[in-house]
């Protein structure tokens, strides 16, 4: 689980769901609200994909 604002950071799209729900939507990107905050829940494999796809940007614009 993530911050919707780091979210923001790797790509930003998600599907508002319930808890109950999350087993059956996974490997989506999905944010739920608990305790009056937003959480996003992604699959470990895809989190890690899109850090590196934002890591590796990041240093290409270095090199400009």
């Amino acid at each position: 689980m993530i911050k919707p604002a780091m979210w923001q950071v790797i790509d930003g799209d998600t599907l508002l769901c319930e808890v109950d729900q999350i087993t059956q939507l996974l490997p989506t990107p999905l944010r739920v609200m608990t305790r009056n905050e937003a959480l996003v829940i992604i699959a470990y494999e895809d989190w890690k994909q899109r850090v590196l796809r934002v890591q590796a940007k990041r240093g290409e614009n270095r090199h400009e």
